[in-house]
């Protein structure tokens, strides 16, 4: 070692060098369930944590080697550095764990800088393990952050992440009044959400115990909004719901008079869909053997862009193929959300749905571009697109790419977008879906 290693070093300069080389170290911990060695110095331990100061030089201090068995090495080693030298470096893969030991040993410092990381790296996959971390740790403005975010990325719901939801946080969700969900799709995926709960306390998967795990939750689903035939041969035949229950639902559907209902009646104000189409001929008597396709668009007033209109197959069997496709910013070249799916493609349908993951809320006069990439068949293409297209009060002009793709504005395999305009402040009663029948007022329970 350089007797003079000090020289030309800053303050952490100089801490990092103690600690990575472990000169004159004074406290050993052995960390995780390996129970790595790993030395360190009380005294900067102690003069920047609370928590390790108690540990270290409290009356009850402990002696000798100490244990920390509820984080990995790498962790620990990460909060370590931070201590030493107010440097991190975070990744997807581990800051919730160092979040944790941030909380642990109350490091404010590391631990915003976690919540920073976590809010800049959002995803359909990671968003409810977050929000689940932001409960635990009494997060609140991180919570609140999780859920405005789910409420336009209904790809959440599909992710495992999910279904480990506490029922608490799963309430937050269900509440959500502008979810850009089908209540058939919301119904399914918290149906498999009881199903795990059961078996994670031991129970056996039925109605009734599904239920059980559910309590209040069940309520924030909105029965009553959904269609008769779904209600009837998918919700009925779950055993979730009492006969009483089930009664007052479908005469709610029927807009018979009742007295009450438990369930909330009003739809969700996301989930008016709607589709823009551009093109004037559907060409399903030429085939279309090109495998790319993209087209630049703008709208002239704010909406959510849920995903595309694509072309089916031409003269295929019924098969599951490959779609890639992504929106991006087209000034400044960002992928702003994309998906890749196996769908089904049918010969006798021309136009199929692909939804994103995430809906993305577009902004008036943005340049944005939809990209879209297929493997294993010809499909249908459109001819004759149009500038403009004026759907639901929405002003939609499309224009040829200047990117080289095998697509322009007249024709191509891209027909049209799918959005909804999301929501507005002022809701009449009616938009809040309460059925009324002549002067007879429904009365229900909010959610």
């Amino acid at each position: 070692m350089d007797r003079e290693w000090q020289l030309g070093k800053t303050l952490a300069e100089c801490n990092r060098y103690m600690l990575d080389n472990q000169i004159d170290c004074d406290v050993t911990f052995r960390v995780g369930e390996t129970r790595e060695v790993v030395m360190a110095h009380k005294y900067v331990l102690g003069s920047r944590s609370s928590v390790f100061y108690a540990m270290l030089y409290g009356p009850l201090a402990e002696k000798g080697d100490i244990l920390i068995t509820d984080m990995e090495p790498h962790t620990f080693q990460c909060l370590l550095r931070y201590i030493y030298t107010e440097d991190v470096t975070l990744s997807g893969d581990d800051v919730l764990a160092v979040m944790h030991a941030a909380n642990k040993y109350a490091m404010v410092g590391l631990e915003d800088r976690c919540v920073n990381f976590l809010m800049q790296n959002l995803t359909a996959e990671n968003i409810c393990s977050v929000l689940e971390s932001a409960h635990c740790f009494s997060k609140e403005s991180v919570r609140s952050h999780c859920v405005e975010f789910i409420k336009d990325c209904p790809g959440a719901f599909e992710s495992e992440n999910f279904l480990s939801l506490c029922a608490e946080c799963l309430r937050k969700v269900l509440l959500l009044d502008d979810l850009v969900m089908d209540e058939e799709e919301i119904f399914h995926r918290v149906m498999q959400w009881a199903s795990v709960q059961c078996q994670n306390s031991n129970l056996e998967d039925n109605g009734p115990n599904r239920r059980s795990v559910l309590d209040n939750c069940l309520y924030c689903i909105r029965f009553p909004i959904m269609s008769m035939h779904f209600f009837n041969e998918t919700v009925c035949k779950a055993n979730v719901l009492s006969e009483k229950e089930t009664e007052d639902v479908t005469r709610q559907m029927a807009e018979l008079k009742i007295c009450q209902t438990k369930f909330c009646v009003r739809k969700r104000r996301g989930t008016d869909q709607y589709s823009c189409k551009r093109f004037s001929y559907d060409r399903i008597d030429v085939k279309w053997g090109r495998k790319t396709g993209r087209i630049d668009f703008y709208v002239d007033i704010q909406i959510l862009l849920t995903g595309l209109l694509l072309y089916g197959g031409h003269h295929t069997n019924t098969q599951s193929l490959s779609v890639y496709a992504a929106l991006e910013d087209s000034d400044n070249d960002i992928v702003l959300t994309d998906v890749t799916k196996q769908v089904h493609v049918e010969p006798e349908k021309t136009i199929f749905n692909l939804k994103f993951p995430k809906s993305i809320r577009l902004e008036p006069d943005v340049r944005y571009s939809v990209f879209v990439q297929k493997d294993g068949w010809e499909s249908h293409w459109g001819d004759a697109g149009m500038a403009s297209v004026v759907t639901q009060d929405v002003n939609f002009y499309f224009l040829t790419t200047y990117k080289s793709e095998q697509t322009n504005r007249a024709r191509g395999l891209i027909p049209g977008l799918l959005f909804t305009k999301g929501y507005t402040t002022d809701v009449d009663q009616e938009s809040l879906g309460v059925k009324r029948k002549l002067e007879d007022v429904v009365q229900f329970s909010t959610c």
